[in-house]
């Protein structure tokens, strides 16, 4: 979408600092945790699809979804935004099912742990 409107590719963030994918190491995330003093630590991994009724509501939901992506494209001529819009809903036809929805799949994972009481003073 980026691309469509001449704006240059976004810089990934450094390792550790804000970003959509910031904490999508799960290694990262249990060093802090266990530097945070919790145990018991437990990540678990999970797989969620994105269905979308049309390649249409695709490019909608994605600025919703990528905020560095809306930061970028906010304050844009009405003209370079619609643009980005049709170069988001062409990406998405390429993934159409027979149905006519769109589905990506997002990966992730839930992390749990505990902390004692004596850690937290009491």
């Amino acid at each position: 979408m980026l691309d469509a409107v001449g704006l240059p590719p976004q810089a990934p963030p450094q390792p550790g600092r804000p970003g959509i994918f910031s904490l999508s190491d799960a290694s990262y995330v249990c060093a802090a945790m266990e530097r945070a003093g919790l145990a018991e630590i437990v990540i678990r991994p999970y797989t969620l699809a994105f269905d979308h009724t049309s390649p249409e509501e695709w490019p909608d939901f994605l600025p919703a979804l990528n905020v560095p992506l809306r930061q970028r494209l906010t304050g844009q001529p009405e003209d370079r935004v619609r643009e980005a819009r049709r170069a988001g809903v062409a990406a998405a036809a390429a993934y159409t099912a027979p149905d006519g929805h769109v589905r990506f799949v997002g990966h992730g994972y839930y992390a749990v742990a505990t902390r004692s009481l004596e850690s937290l003073g009491a």
